[in-house]
């Protein structure tokens, strides 16, 4: 007998009604919600009124057509099927919903939260289809598909992203022809360049040291706001932050780029604000087109989402979305065409200009590239993320980990640093290597105006958004009103026109006066009034103290001496030492002493019980020096995984030579791990032995114990069936032992990059290692390296929690991972091995 086809037209339209109406309620109408309270977003991606009724669109109308679609699809099987299929999109909807709203109840874990939700939406559900009084009020609910759309379109701040338009700004022709150079990095407090005399350390940072001598240094520089979405306007306008405004054009129609904009060509690198004009910089090439444009940024909102509505504690897989305002997925898509990949590769290179989410060296060189002579005078303006996080660099620009964004001791979602002072300690450490590349870049842009015989005349600024502060417990980027730490301070070198002789000022100035200060030194009349002053005004009424505004708007006020934090300069100069150079920020921790050591220096006892495990061991096999990336991020864990109530002393010998000290730390999952950062020159050409050693005792005691290093076991393939070790174990391969997949399988950069999951979801265990093979011949094995709630969430099995991998591998001239014939198995001490799920390739068993 057929099914019973739908015979009610109208009823599939009314379903789909209560489809549009939820789907406005759990999905769009938060995102809207969002956007509005934070349109920073929506700035940083150069968002056009395009881009926002395209947003809307999608939102509104398109993401729950596909949800119509299949429900009329799944009418062809009878009304009672399509029933199931409606009743399965509702139940989902209203899933969603309720997720949101239990987050808000206090003291509910996530557990409580997804099972609350999970009930609230199965009652909702069967109300929905039990009564006629739920779905009659979806129903009358039904204008909420046009009314959200419209509200957040009314909502200031986008209204005028949308509708006002940037011509009201005045253009004035300048008779000055000099070039202006301005560079603002990102996240830089000026403590970071002091030596104990409060002057620039030279040995560390040489080129902020020279150009200083050829410049006015405003040594007591703020900023006056601890945000960049407030920081940069007031930069560029001279303007305090002002709550109701935001950082476009439309808001802000005079600043520094409309002051020079009658006369002056723009080279203008402006990721995170719109006060350039369009009509001024058009810089079409570097652009994402519409579409593509859309689609990046609904990927940033989807995950943005997902932190809405995940619980707190199953949110640690996800990148974070609070330390910058776009790009927070920056993957690729391995299931294009090599043909769709290169021509990705393409776009994305062309935008880079307009974005600080991909290679910021690269973005300071298109910059740089830029500065050419010209019968037209130019102004270059450059912001960015540099040494913002993540930690990445050394002071030469090469890279030293692959997973910048794993940063013991911090933690991202609160911005708050670990009680662990040896933890941010580390974290001071990465943040002044970075700061060393900061120095290298200002010398390449030196070296570039004076090749091109620009130096001389140009006015040439270089500053900082705002600062950051390393206090353990404390959060790195708020304003705390006893002590202003170290957000409030930033560099500022400004170089007159013919400028040759070096000023120190300890004038109070603050960011605001720095568009004054130009305009004074170039003999610019403002046309327009502003808060700022000229940092060169002899008036010898300075202002009395000094002002910052928090991410709340909320001004707070200090002692206009507070350029930077003594307490800060201290903490700096006890952890470093004073005039440390590159070398020298190596050499911390209680036996920093040791560094530089060789081995057979030291009488060392060998100590059973306790053995180390690298991770990425692998990277240490084939090292190029002169590549762009040295494995010098060394981390790893202590076998058994039981943490000590007192940490233990290590150091790591690479090549026989002691090269960096550390401690262990409790991670979240309860491991003893470690981490080291050791220079580059510690490496050499081919394979590196990486030794991890305890250490204990005073000066004149000293006692070191090699610890036995846990090295991967290797294994065969022995006819399909079992895997057989190196020491002898047999594994039968049992098809679906464990529960799997195979998330990436990817080539980045130079390395070859294994990311996924498995767990013996029945056993509630992980596996006890996991096995690679390549053509059939073993690659490498190790153990699960990753947390995965999602696994948790999935299973609702937290002993599943270290279930993750992620592996890294040199590539070996490898360049499409569809070349290789690769195999991944999880196996168990139980003698069982299964075949990992290879979302990708669909090699593998299910």
């Amino acid at each position: 007998m057929l099914p019973k086809k739908e015979t009610h037209p109208s009823r599939f339209f009314v379903d789909a009604l209560h489809i549009f109406v939820l789907f406005g309620f759990a999905i769009a109408q938060p995102i809207f919600d969002l956007l509005s309270r934070h349109p920073e977003f929506l700035v940083s991606w150069q968002t056009k009124p395009i881009h926002l009724i395209a947003i809307i669109l999608t939102l509104s109308i398109l993401l729950p057509l596909p949800i119509i679609g299949v429900e009329a699809i799944s009418a062809i099987f009878g009304r009672r099927f399509r029933g199931i299929v409606h009743g399965f999109f509702i139940l989902s909807l209203f899933f969603v919903l309720f997720l949101q709203v239990s987050k808000y109840i206090p003291n509910l874990p996530g557990s409580g939260i997804v099972i609350g939700a999970g009930v609230a939406g199965v009652i909702a559900t069967w109300a929905y289809f039990r009564f006629k009084v739920p779905r009659f009020f979806l129903t009358v609910l039904s204008p909420a598909i046009i009314i959200f759309p419209l509200l957040f379109l009314f909502t200031p701040s986008i209204y005028k992203m949308v509708f006002i338009d940037d011509n009201k700004s005045i253009y004035i022709p300048v008779q000055s022809t000099n070039p202006v150079i301005v560079v603002v990095f990102d996240e830089f407090p000026v403590t970071s360049l002091l030596d104990k005399d409060k002057l620039i350390d030279a040995a560390t940072y040489p080129n902020f040291a020279a150009f200083a001598e050829n410049a006015y240094w405003f040594r007591n520089a703020t900023t006056v706001a601890e945000r960049t979405f407030a920081a940069m306007p007031a930069l560029l306008t001279g303007l305090y932050p002002d709550k109701t405004r935001i950082p476009t054009v439309s808001d802000f129609p005079n600043n520094l780029f409309t002051l020079f904009g009658a006369s002056y060509e723009m080279k203008v690198f402006e990721p995170d604000t719109m006060l350039c004009p369009k009509t001024l910089c058009k810089d079409e090439e570097s652009s994402l087109n519409p579409a593509q444009q859309i689609q990046s940024m609904l990927l940033d909102l989807s995950l943005v989402y997902l932190h809405i509505i995940v619980p707190k504690e199953y949110t640690t897989a996800l990148p974070p979305v609070n330390i910058t305002m776009k790009g927070f997925i920056n993957k690729t898509d391995d299931s294009k065409s090599k043909k769709q990949k290169k021509r990705l590769k393409k776009t994305i290179e062309k935008r880079i200009r307009s974005s600080q989410s991909f290679n910021r060296a690269r973005l300071f060189q298109d910059f740089v590239d830029t500065i050419e002579p010209s019968q037209q005078p130019a102004l270059y303006f450059l912001h960015v993320m540099i040494p913002h996080i993540p930690w990445e660099y050394f002071s030469s620009g090469k890279t030293y980990t692959k997973t910048s964004w794993r940063l013991p001791g911090l933690n991202l979602k609160t911005d708050e640093w670990s009680k662990d002072p040896w933890l941010v300690t580390q974290g001071y450490q990465r943040h002044l290597l970075q700061v060393g590349y900061a120095d290298k870049l200002l010398g390449d842009l030196v070296d570039k105006l004076k090749r091109t015989g620009l130096y001389d005349d140009a006015l040439i600024v270089i500053t900082s958004d705002h600062g950051v502060s390393f206090f353990p417990d404390l959060i790195r980027r708020l304003v705390y009103q006893k002590e202003p730490m170290d957000i409030l301070s930033t560099p500022l070198f400004i170089k007159a026109p013919r400028q040759k002789k070096g000023v120190i000022s300890d004038r109070n100035v603050e960011n605001i006066d720095i568009l004054p200060t130009i305009a004074d030194i170039l003999d610019i009349p403002l046309p327009w009034k502003i808060d700022g002053v000229s940092a060169l005004n002899t008036d010898p009424s300075e202002r009395s103290q000094k002002t910052i505004y928090n991410h709340g708007y909320k001004p707070f006020v200090f002692d206009k001496t507070s350029g930077f934090s003594r307490q800060a300069l201290e903490q700096k100069l006890a952890l470093f030492g004073n005039r440390p150079g590159v070398d020298g920020i190596f050499k911390i921790g209680k036996y920093k002493e040791l560094i530089d050591t060789p081995l057979f220096d030291l009488k060392i006892e060998i100590k059973k019980g306790i053995s180390s495990v690298l991770d990425q061991e692998t990277l240490f096999i084939d090292v190029d020096p002169d590549a762009s990336f040295i494995p010098a991020q060394i981390t790893g864990r202590l076998l058994p995984n039981q943490y000590t109530q007192e940490p233990l002393y290590l150091l790591v010998a690479i090549n026989g030579v002691i090269s960096a000290v550390s401690r262990t730390f409790q991670d979240e999952s309860g491991e003893s791990r470690f981490f080291f950062m050791a220079p580059e020159k510690a490496f050499r050409k081919g394979s590196n032995q990486v030794e991890i050693l305890e250490v204990s005792g005073e000066k004149e005691d000293l006692k070191f114990y090699s610890m036995t290093q846990k090295t991967a076991v290797t294994y065969d393939l022995v006819q399909n069936s079992i895997i057989r070790s190196s020491e002898g174990n047999r594994f039968q391969i049992v098809k679906e032992a464990f529960n799997s997949s195979v998330d990436s399988l990817n080539i980045e950069g130079k390395n070859l990059v294994f990311y996924g999951w498995a767990a013996d979801v029945k056993g509630s265990r992980v596996p006890d290692a996991i096995v690679i093979f390549i053509d059939n011949e073993f690659f490498y094995s190790g153990p699960s390296n990753q947390d995965r709630p999602d696994v948790v969430k999935h299973f609702g099995d937290k002993a599943l929690k270290r279930s993750g991998f992620h592996y890294t591998f040199p590539a070996k001239g490898v360049t499409d991972t569809a070349d290789l014939n690769v195999r991944i198995f999880a196996i168990s001490d139980t003698g069982v091995a299964s075949e990992l799920i290879d979302l990708n390739s669909k090699k593998g068993e299910k």
